[in-house]
């Protein structure tokens, strides 16, 4: 840069070369603010003022003309106006700018300088090196490293700006070169071929050569993101000082600028952007009025209905088929004409028609001024905005510039009057539109439209701003990432796994250092090394040879829209290729036989039918699972589900849609077929067209697409096996699903079907099933029954379905089966695109005709929840036959807890019990749970499924003797071992009862430890809480915060909850500044007594598990009252257990303890657990039959009452426990007692006991009478069991005449 007139070389070499974007590394100049602004002046009288410049130096400490290092990069004409942001590094090492771009994408330009020292270099105090690493030490690195640095931090920038939307272009002296034959720069080749965990990197492109003068390397380079290379037309280096006065080249790259800044293409209409919708009902009316003509013109009624006649003269025949999609494609194309006429977009309520138009017309002067600099003609693209402006541009363009310029200054000056009076302008345009929808729904009232227009604005606005605030920026799915090597080693799992097509095959340890040849599809473990694997010919099994060295890191980001695009659809075709690939139990001959015509083959007849198959033998669990498949009577009396559908029932299917669904991009939306299913004449003719296809069993070919969208199963996770599939279809063919899915539910809930399910089933929810887990736990500890539990989860639960055997389970229900064909023939013919932040993929995927099968039904399918429900019966059912159970009885043994499985959708509970009394052993109950989890494994084998073992657990409660009183073990050297039934086993993973389980949105832990389900929750509302304290939100905004996101999130947490006051939040009243927060324990009230009342109203499996638990808690504390003995509603006839005194004078021992206030919780505790051993409930089961004292030996260890009740079986407590029994008892029912005795002596009572009752006895007595008999009991020894009493009497005698004696 030189001093003068003059004009510095670079500057003058932009302008010769017209680049509109440069970048210059290493300037060597301090960038102070005069040096600054003599730059800026230079730029601006060779380009006229459209220029950005960005600058980049470390603080220059003196006045000084050189400094080394530095960057520079300057942008002139018309790309100045996408700068959107500009940042310079204070430490000089790079400078970047960031461009807008179309279409949600934009372009971040980075110039960089990275120094050529490092710490083994003799570098001055004066260098860049030096001023870099005294900057870093300054910062806290304690030992810098100016060159690694910078990469890193360019990393972390880069990615930051990639979630913003904005795609990287790099230019840097990057001073190495990572391909050199000598001394390769292995930092720098890790950064550019993308080995940082969590990082966008660019890419090199263009071949390695000698861009230096002093030596062979190629030290300069632009890095792009791979997703812009396609837009490159030039790329090269120019000649020695061509350009630059340098000893380094220049690097060019001459673009597309079109297609640089087109951003994100080929992508769905989102719901704001269709043609119309529904609350917009002029557009609705009008496209109504529009169409019914255009159908008539058409005949396509006519045509409809004498479609339906020949149909149902011949059935379906060739001709009519044709006929059919001849008729279905007239039909669409005229809606899309239509469409075309009168979908045509209005501005929306934010701005009004006056400001657009304003707004256009400074656009166009500023346009055309910009023509007139550059004598350029005017384009195609300003012309037709000045048409949109209602501007003559020729007119403009004669003007001179003078005039121009001031036509330009009235057109800015009239915009800023409409500015100022736009809410006017506003108010008025949507008070006209309000009329106009008014005027369509004829309703007169215009105001009312117009207030709720508003207020659907304001909350739509609210909520988005809530939303926005609470999860943050979030970018669709724009990159992948994949692995970088093949094999991989879990330590944990034991597993090696193949990296095949975007999935990772799993192939299990034979426990002897060698691994199977089959596999199963699983996700990588976070532990996986990098290893290298041989096959041994000789046992035929793998082997790991070795662990690879460590590739820097083990994924790499792919962003290019075809290379995304490609490696999904590959990925997608493998994940529903796995069951056939993996060989598993589904491929028996009898299950591929039941598969046959769409499962709809004689075989299905047999199995429905109850026929034996005895051509070939089956394993049992298989025989099993056909033999529950047998309809039964109560099935074959269900009302038939057939395909049609009447125009009634179509405007409602339609009516209960929801408009914002997304569909199949080139499907007709759902607000098009929610409009035209509002009248009577479309809804007549579509109910046929829609009909014809599930009556007489064919497929629709414009139902024969859909798309795969890909979402992040856990958010910022991008892997390529982790992405979650959800299919979108087309809009009609779902919505008729949806109404036949309703007829399947009412016939599954009216075939008595399995207790255990409760995914997709009416009035069952997820708290429902873990409430009965909640209660499974609750009973067992309070009658130290031991239980154990698995927790299972699928595999790709939905993708891995047959949906030939979904039409098996459905014929039970009495489907018809020309539906049931239809759905199949749609599925098996689906043509696959895959839809990602970058749009949707051109290609498809589809069965291959001698491909494997792509199994799996569509999760996203309006059916798939019910059906899915429905095939699991048959395997809960099998499962309840054959697998051990649990079941805990209540005291009275009038009800229990009884299953062996418990199922939410794919998320499954197995558990076991040991029978009352058995003796304390792990081993046996681990051992049932081991023959449980076996049985439920080859179940689902049998139907497509696989258990996911790396995510299953098991648990127990079970209780050992410690210092006489019964603890909970924790601790085991049991282990759990499932078989995948190829020889490969699988050790599970146990957790202790501490620990909890999560699953259904709840953290229970078998113990009863309430603090892990506690803290989770408090970290969800502290995580929704400090999102919402550092935003700007006005007093409804937050109450809007408080009742829609704060409290729901609390309000689920609190259904199996029963949280201290200490523990809760409240607070402060609105009038205080507070919001008015509910506090805790009431909303526990509020969420939980509407619940019970609920549950005990309708008296299913729920209210059975709760007053099973509650019957054993009545027994643990003693008391005689009924815990809920004063409610004021029906319990539908259901009354808990209860122990009423048994004579005159009686009361409960423990509830006397307790009110007396004489004793300490501990003390309490201690006494109970003595009562508990003693089998007694009231002081009269203590007591002599007279009722005057408490005879000897009652304290001394060698009573223990024979009782028709089921007691906790829990051994003799310490003599010490005892005595303090005895002890409590003296001071509340034998105060009169000498206080002072031996342990086995009598007590007298201090009033006498008096008549019998005619109730229950708690406890066995020697011997009854009655008016005219004695009684004597023949069994006197302490039972282990219930066993039925044996009695002598000379004539029968009503039992509540007898009375101990």
């Amino acid at each position: 840069m030189h001093t003068g007139l003059d004009i510095a070389s670079e500057i003058e070499v932009v302008q010769d070369l017209g680049i509109n974007l440069m970048g210059m590394s290493e300037t060597n100049r301090p960038w102070t603010p005069g040096n600054k602004s003599l730059y800026d002046m230079m730029m601006n009288n060779v380009f006229g003022g459209k220029v950005t410049t960005l600058y980049s130096s470390a603080p220059s400490e003196f006045d000084c003309n050189y400094q080394p290092g530095g960057n520079l990069m300057t942008i002139n004409g018309p790309a100045t106006g996408r700068v959107k942001e500009r940042r310079s590094d204070k430490m000089g090492r790079y400078c970047y700018v960031t461009m807008r771009g179309r279409r949600d994408e934009g372009i971040a330009f980075f110039t960089a300088y990275r120094v050529c020292q490092d710490d083994t270099s003799n570098a001055g105090p004066n260098t860049a090196y030096a001023r870099e690493r005294d900057a870093l030490r300054v910062l806290g690195h304690h030992r810098p490293n100016p060159r690694q640095q910078i990469l890193d931090d360019l990393l972390e920038l880069i990615h930051g700006l990639r979630t913003l939307g904005f795609r990287t272009i790099l230019m840097m002296d990057c001073n190495g070169d990572p391909w050199s034959e000598k001394n390769p720069d292995k930092a720098l080749l890790q950064f550019m071929q993308g080995r940082q965990p969590g990082r966008h990197l660019p890419r090199r492109h263009g071949e390695s050569l000698a861009a230096y003068m002093r030596g062979s390397k190629c030290l300069d380079r632009i890095l792009v993101s791979p997703a812009l290379t396609p837009h490159a037309k030039r790329v090269g280096y120019l000649g020695t000082h061509e350009g630059a006065y340098s000893d380094h080249v220049m690097a060019y790259i001459d673009w597309d600028v079109r297609g640089l800044f087109q951003g994100i293409i080929n992508r769905p209409a989102t719901f704001n952007h269709r043609q119309f919708r529904l609350a917009q009902s002029d557009k609705v009316q009008h496209f109504i009025d529009e169409l019914i003509p255009a159908i008539q013109s058409n005949n396509i009624d006519g045509r409809t209905a004498k479609l339906a006649e020949r149909f149902a003269a011949d059935g379906l025949t060739k001709e009519n088929y044709e006929f059919y999609h001849n008729v279905y494609t007239m039909m669409l194309e005229t809606i899309r004409a239509v469409l075309q006429k009168v979908g045509r977009r209005k501005f929306g309520y934010l701005r009004s028609p006056e400001l657009t138009t304003a707004g256009r017309r400074v656009g166009v002067h500023k346009q055309a001024q910009d023509c007139q600099q550059r004598g350029a003609p005017a384009t195609d693209a300003l012309r037709k905005r000045a048409e949109l402006a209602d501007l003559d541009v020729d007119a403009l363009l004669s003007l001179d510039a003078k005039s121009l310029r001031l036509s330009l200054r009235r057109a800015r000056r009239h915009l800023w009057t409409v500015q100022k009076g736009c809410a006017d302008a506003r108010l008025a345009w949507l008070e006209e539109v309000a009329q106009d929808r008014a005027r369509a729904e004829g309703d007169p009232d215009w105001e009312k439209k117009l207030r709720d227009m508003k207020r659907t604005t304001k909350a739509r606005a609210a909520n988005k701003k809530i939303t926005d605030i609470i999860k943050g920026p979030r970018r669709p799915l724009d990159c992948i990432r994949v692995p970088t090597a093949t094999w991989y080693y879990s330590y944990d799992a034991h597993e090696i796994y193949r990296y095949d097509q975007g999935s990772f095959e799993a192939y299990p340890s034979d426990r002897r250092g060698q691994f199977f040849t089959h596999h199963t599809l699983k996700v990588l473990l976070d532990d996986a090394v990098a290893v290298e694997v041989l096959f041994d010919e000789e046992s035929q099994r793998f082997e790991v040879d070795g662990v690879l060295a460590h590739p820097g890191q083990m994924w790499t980001d792919i962003t290019t829209p075809t290379e995304v695009e490609a490696a999904l659809l590959e990925r997608n075709r493998r994940h529903l290729e796995q069951t056939v690939l993996e060989e598993s139990a589904s491929l028996h001959p009898v299950l591929a036989a039941l598969r046959e015509d769409h499962g709809l083959s004689p075989m299905a007849d047999r199995v429905l039918a109850g026929e034996p198959i005895t051509d070939i033998e089956i394993p049992t669990t298989l025989a099993e699972w056909l033999r529950c498949m047998k309809q039964n009577d109560r099935e074959k009396e269900l009302p038939p589900c057939v395909g049609s559908i009447d125009p009634a029932q179509y405007q409602a299917m339609f009516r209960a849609a929801d408009e914002k669904t997304s569909t199949h991009p080139n499907a007709l939306h759902y607000t098009i077929w929610k409009a035209m299913a509002l009248h009577p004449f479309l809804a007549k003719f579509q109910s046929i067209l829609i009909s014809l296809p599930f009556v007489y069993g064919f497929s629709n070919r414009y139902w024969e697409e859909m798309t795969d969208y890909m979402l992040e199963k856990k958010p910022g996770d991008r892997r390529v096996h982790r992405m979650r599939i959800i299919g979108l279809v087309c809009p009609e063919f779902n919505t008729a699903l949806k109404h036949f899915a309703r007829q399947f539910t009412r016939n599954y809930e009216a075939s008595e079907p399995s207790d255990f399910q409760h995914g997709a089933r009416p009035n069952r929810q997820a708290q429902d099933l873990a409430m009965i887990k909640l209660c499974t736990y609750e009973t067992s500890r309070a009658g130290y029954r031991p239980i154990a539990t698995t927790q299972y989860d699928l595999s790709a639960c939905f993708d891995r379905l047959y949906y030939e055997t979904t039409n098996l389970n459905l014929l039970r229900l009495n489907v018809a089966k020309p539906l049931l064909r239809a759905r199949a023939l749609i599925i098996s013919r689906m043509r696959r695109s895959v839809c990602t932040g970058l749009g949707v993929s051109s290609r498809t995927y589809e069965q291959r005709p001698r491909g494997p099968r792509l199994t799996g039904e569509i999760q996203g399918k309006a059916d798939v929840p019910i059906a899915f429900a429905n095939m699991t019966d048959g395997i809960l059912r099998a499962h309840w036959n054959l697998a051990p159970r649990l079941k805990l009885e209540s005291p009275s043994m009038e009800r229990s807890i009884e299953q062996s499985s418990l199922a939410y959708f794919d998320d499954t509970d197995g558990h076991v019990s040991d029978p009352p009394l058995a003796p304390r052993a792990v081993a046996p109950l681990v051992r049932k749970l081991e023959k449980s989890a076996q049985i439920w494994n080859e179940l689902e084998n049998w139907t497509g499924g696989s258990v996911a073992f790396h995510k299953t657990n098991w648990q127990f409660l079970a209780w050992e003797l410690v210092k006489g009183r019964l603890q909970l073990i924790y601790e085991t050297d049991e282990e759990l071992v499932m078989k995948d039934g190829k020889g490969g086993v699988a050790v599970i993973k146990f957790l202790p009862p501490d620990e909890p389980n999560v699953g259904l949105g709840f953290r229970l832990c078998p113990n009863g430890d309430q603090r892990p389900h506690f803290e989770a929750t408090i970290k969800a509302i502290r995580g929704v809480c400090s999102s919402i304290s550092g935003a700007h939100l006005n007093e409804s905004e937050a109450r809007q915060a408080l009742y829609q996101r704060v409290i729901p999130k609390l309000v689920y947490a609190l259904h199996l909850t029963s949280w201290a006051t200490d523990q809760s939040v409240v607070y402060g009243p609105l009038e205080y500044g507070g919001i008015a927060f509910p506090e805790v324990m009431s909303l526990q009230d509020e969420t939980q007594l509407p619940y019970l009342l609920k549950e005990f109203r309708w008296d299913k499996s729920v209210a059975n598990a709760m007053l099973t638990t509650l019957d054993q808690l009545q027994m643990r504390v003693g008391f005689v009252r009924p815990i809920m003995e004063y409610r004021r509603f029906p319990l539908a006839g259901r009354r808990l257990d209860s122990h009423p005194a048994t004579r005159k004078g009686d009361a409960s021992i423990m509830e006397r303890l307790v009110e007396s206030n004489l004793f300490s919780p501990s003390v309490l505790n201690r006494a109970n657990n003595a009562r508990l051993y003693l089998r007694v409930i009231t002081i009269a089961d203590l007591a002599s039959e007279k009722g005057h004292y408490i005879p000897d030996g009652r304290f001394d260890g060698t009573f223990q009452a024979g009782s028709d009740l089921l007691f906790p079986d829990i051994p003799c407590p310490p003599r010490k426990d005892l005595a303090l029994l005895k002890q409590c008892i003296q001071r509340t029912f034998c105060i009169f007692a000498p206080p002072y005795q031996r342990l086995a002596y009598s007590l007298p009572l201090d009033k006498p006991l008096g008549k019998w009752h005619k109730t229950r006895r708690n406890v066995w007595y020697d011997c009854y009478r009655s008016s005219d008999k004695l009684f004597f009991r023949t069994i006197k020894a302490k039972p282990r069991t219930s066993p039925t009493n044996t009695w002598h009497w000379l004539l029968p005698l009503p039992r509540n005449s007898i009375n101990p004696t």
